[in-house]
């Protein structure tokens, strides 16, 4: 008994899309792997995780930042689908991905393939928000440990201070007392 070829194609679409989303996760997840490096792997795996693969291309702006998968061009665009990237409620960055050919579309209801690579691109927006968020957290906390590490330094220069002028200031008043005298 054979399998529909629709069943067949949603479960090769299934799997396309899981495999995309483990990929995914260990890369966020790698903390050797500078921020960088990380979001330029992860615009070149957006369009693997696409229906058309080969007609997709995609593009991160963070910041400063851009990030393009090979062959990205929204000037020969026929669709462009876009996912906004936020960390604290602000707008950090964008995620796009373009498309050479327009997708199927039923009437004027955009089909269940578009609205799937949608929910697939706010999720890769999630993921980059929160591997971003990660990365400042880790520079924030290095900061505060460079400052805490000074004030230390500066607390202990102080007791240091405190002792020597102590140090020195009893001899000197046994000498103040006994010029006084004389």
């Amino acid at each position: 008994m054979s399998m529909p070829q629709n069943t067949t194609t949603e479960r090769k679409r299934e799997k396309t899309i899981e495999t995309f989303l483990y990929c995914l996760a260990q890369v966020v997840r790698n903390p050797e792997m500078p921020f960088a490096e990380r979001a330029q792997i992860i615009a070149g795996m957006i369009p693997q995780s696409m229906s058309e693969p080969s007609a997709a291309a995609a593009c991160i702006r963070l910041d400063q930042q851009v990030f393009y998968s090979p062959g990205y061009s929204e000037e020969n665009a026929a669709h462009i689908l876009a996912e906004h990237i936020c960390i604290a409620g602000r707008q950090r960055g964008i995620l796009k991905v373009a498309f050479s050919r327009k997708p199927q579309a039923a009437g004027l209801q955009p089909s269940p393939v578009v609205m799937e690579e949608q929910r697939l691109m706010r999720t890769v927006a999630h993921h980059l928000s929160l591997m971003l968020e990660k990365e400042e957290g880790e520079i924030q906390k290095a900061e505060l440990e460079a400052q805490v590490r000074h004030a230390d330094r500066l607390a202990k220069i102080g007791q240091l201070a405190a002792g020597f002028a102590h140090e020195i200031n009893n001899p000197l008043n046994s000498i103040l007392g006994f010029a006084q005298l004389a």
